[in-house]
This record gives C-alpha cells, structure tokens and sequence, in this order.
C-alpha cells in the first residue's frame, strides 16, 4: 500500500531540515511498511566530493553488525555447534582473559547480552588480512573486567569480536566470508560490505566529525576502525535497504523474501526475548536480547541497534507486532535527535506507538545530595574521568587514550546537570547533544560505578580538586 503523498512529502522535508540543523552533511532512510519499502535521502556522501546521496549509497552502519554477528551465532546454535550457555572457551579453548573467572566462566549468552563484565573498548590495530580477528582475540589476554560474568550489564565491542572469532573457527573461513555466504547471500543483497576496497565499488559515504570551534562538520580523515573490529561495527558498510531485507527476515521468522530457511523461528524469538535488564536514564529502552535491544513502546514491542563509527552513525529499529522497520544512516555524529524526531514521525503516524523520549536534563536540576558520594577518579580501556565538587556544581573532566584519542581531543571540563540522584547528564561537544551518566550502586554506600556511553567505569581513587 502506497503512503499517502502528503506524508511523503512530510517525512522528506524533515529528513532534510533536521539533517541541516544538525550539520549532518547526508542521510539515507528507509521504512518497511505493508511489505513494501519507502526511501528518502538527503545532502551528499562527503563535503569533499559533493557527490549526491541516493538510496543507493552505503554508510558505516557501525553497532548494528553486531546483530548480523548474533545472527551468525544462532545459526551456529541452530546447527547445534554452540550451546548458548557454554563458556566461549569451548569453542577458543586458547583464549584469556586478565580476570581467571572471566576466563574460565563467560559463556556465549554473557557475550550476546553485554553481561561478561569484560572492559570492551579495544580499538586497537591488529593489521589487516584473514587473520586480523585472531590477533585481536589473542591480545585479550590483557583485557580486565569491570565486574564478574552474570553480574550486570556493560556494553562490550570485544565480546563480539570474539563471537567473531567463533565464528571463524566453526565455520573455516574468515568472519567477512562467513558475513556473505551466510547472511548477505541468501538473503539476496548486494550489502552489508566489510572492506573498504569492497564499499568503494558502491556510492560511499565517507564520515564528518564536528569542528569544535565552529561547531560545522569536517570531513573525517580515518574511513574506517581497524579491520579486527569488524564484527562488532568497525568496518561493514550497508545500504539502508539491505538493513531493512535483514529486518524483514527476523519478522519473517527466519525466512528469506524467496521463501529459504536463513534461520529457525526458534532463533528468532529467543533474539527477541528480554535477556538482561539495562541500566537507563529513559524507560522503554532498558532491556537486552540476544544481539538486540528488546523493549515496550506502550505495549508495543521494539526492538532495534544502533551504530557509531568515525564520522558515521545508523539507526535499525523494528515493532515486530506490527511488522514495521526503519533504517536511518546519516555521515556525521550529531544525528541523536533527529532519530528521535524521525521514529516519533514515521512511527506515530504508521504505527500509533509513542516512541519513548530520549533521555535529556530536565527544566530544573535536581539537588545535589552529599557530593562526596559522586567525587572520584573512574577508569576503564580508553579514558579516565574525574568528577570533583566545585562548591556549586560537580564538575567532569575527561581524558582519553588509545586510537580514539587522536580523533576526539578531550572536550573541556564541563558541570554535570543532575536529573535525580543516580541520573546526571554531560555535554558531548562531538555529538552536540546532552547525554546521561549514571551511577550505579549508591545504595551500597560508598562510591560503586559510574556509566558512561553505557559502559561501566569502576571507581578507582579519590577526587582531584579542580
């Protein structure tokens, strides 16, 4: 069934006037609505080139391979190769971790659902070629954890890494093989792509960064993560409707549009079901399934992932009951909001659901109750954070390390803004937005944890004056 002309139209002056007040140079979207598929698209794939976005252009769709990555997995449970609950080294019997326990007692399921506790920021290059995700895998050796396996949720991009590696060893080729002769190929698509020199045959979209000191979009000098990131988001690329073919084979119950079997309907709603429950500033977006986000809209259930790379960012979101998808990828960091603008649009209007608000500060700051509480040096792969009591205000300064730092300098020392007594929210002056801090067990007493970008940094030492 044809969309109505007047909310076409609606839908694309939006796209194109959020994509303007964001700064975000070129954007695709693609909804999945009676079985038929609607495309928008706007700007151009890079500053540099000008060339135009079409529905055929690929962005870096980031995170939302982790999910192609799960799907690889339960094909393996399907085949009864892995066992959900078996520790991962049943299948990496050489793999370590620098915590035993982690070692010895994470299982596929803990990797699946963010909940091995396994500090997972590793961005590191390991060189490219077939073996660039074993050597990833090896140098877990140096990983630490955060907390016990089972203990709680942190989010993790080396676990799927080594759920890549899985993958590699049980089906004898290398994850991006295994990505196309799996899931690509049978589903009949010409993407996702997990190579540069693969991409560049297509109408590619290279990444923007935001000038901080004008606060306009660059171009970004780094395509792509390292080639061992890939099956957790650091390379693939897509065109939006590919994601959407993807979606459409989950709602399907496994099946491919020419009718194959690509996975069981078992697998499929075992991917669906609430695994783990999230720590989350905004209700309606705090639980996990296997490789997916899995949540009530009103009723209505939505599940979905999103993708950050260099300079690129991506949305899939899917309401399974109403057999209804959206894909947005857009080639700049600043999109948050006009996700947010664009569900409650399309989603509203195709699908009478209330798309929960993203999490923001409110109008008025709540209290702040004993600073000592809050203040504290926390720490984790990648950067170190500091938050101290002004006299006023509690005050973050961030400092980062690693590959990501020489892309992102350490944003300027900024007062957090508290919304309740465990919900604060920062200024990212790279995605422009105001974004949610967390801190977790202060029922405890005592400093616990704090969460920032939905990974758990333990506390480590007292405060440094400011």
């Amino acid at each position: 069934m044809s969309l109505p002309p007047a909310f076409v139209a609606e839908v694309r002056d939006r796209l194109v006037s959020l994509a303007e007040d964001r700064g975000i140079p070129g954007a695709v979207l693609a909804v999945l609505h009676d079985d038929e598929v609607h495309e928008w698209s706007t700007g151009v794939t890079s500053l540099s080139t000008g060339v135009e976005v079409t529905p055929e252009a690929v962005f870096q769709i980031g995170s939302i391979t982790k999910v192609w990555t799960a799907t690889l997995i339960m094909q393996l449970v399907d085949e009864d190769r892995v066992e959900l609950d078996a520790p991962v080294r049943t299948y990496l019997p050489d793999l370590r971790f620098a915590d035993p326990v982690a070692t010895e007692r994470t299982t596929v399921r803990h990797l699946l659902t963010h909940t091995s506790g396994v500090d997972g920021d590793v961005f590191e290059d390991f060189g490219r070629g077939d073996e660039a995700v074993a050597r990833y895998v090896e140098a877990c050796a140096g990983a630490t954890s955060v907390m016990p396996p089972g203990a709680g949720w942190s989010y993790c991009n080396l676990g799927f890494v080594v759920l890549g590696r899985v993958v590699e060893v049980l089906t004898g080729v290398p994850w991006h093989r295994a990505l196309r002769d799996r899931l690509v190929a049978p589903l009949g698509l010409a993407t996702p792509v997990a190579l540069a020199e693969e991409a560049i045959v297509f109408r590619a979209s290279s990444g923007h960064l935001r000038d901080r000191a004008t606060g306009r979009p660059r171009p970004a000098e780094t395509w792509q993560l390292a080639q061992a990131t890939a099956p957790a988001g650091g390379t693939p690329a897509a065109r939006a409707r590919d994601l959407l073919s993807f979606a459409r084979m989950h709602l399907d119950g496994g099946l491919a549009q020419d009718g194959s079997r690509v996975l069981s309907e078992a697998a499929v709603v075992a991917m669906q079901e609430p695994q783990a429950e999230v720590p989350s500033a905004s209700p309606g977006r705090d639980h996990w399934g296997l490789g997916w986000s899995v949540n009530d809209w009103d009723g209505v259930r939505a599940i979905g992932h999103g993708g950050l790379t260099i300079g690129q960012s991506a949305e899939l979101r899917i309401l399974p009951d109403r057999r209804i998808a959206l894909a947005l990828l857009m080639n700049a960091e600043t999109g948050g909001p006009l996700v947010e603008a664009i569900e409650t649009l399309v989603l509203g209007e195709l699908a009478e659901v209330t798309v929960p608000p993203r999490p923001a500060p409110p109008e008025t700051p709540a209290p702040v109750v004993d600073p000592a509480r809050y203040e504290g040096v926390y720490e984790r792969r990648g950067y170190r954070r500091e938050v101290a009591w002004t006299g006023e205000a509690l005050r973050l300064s961030s400092h980062y390390s690693g590959p990501l730092s020489e892309l992102y300098p350490d944003p300027d020392p900024d007062d957090l803004i508290p919304a309740d007594e465990r919900t604060f929210f920062a200024y990212d002056p790279d995605a422009d937005d105001r974004v949610p801090i967390l801190f977790l067990g202060l029922e405890a007493g005592g400093h616990a944890h704090a969460m920032f970008d939905g990974r758990v940094a333990p506390h480590v030492g007292g405060g440094v004056g400011l």
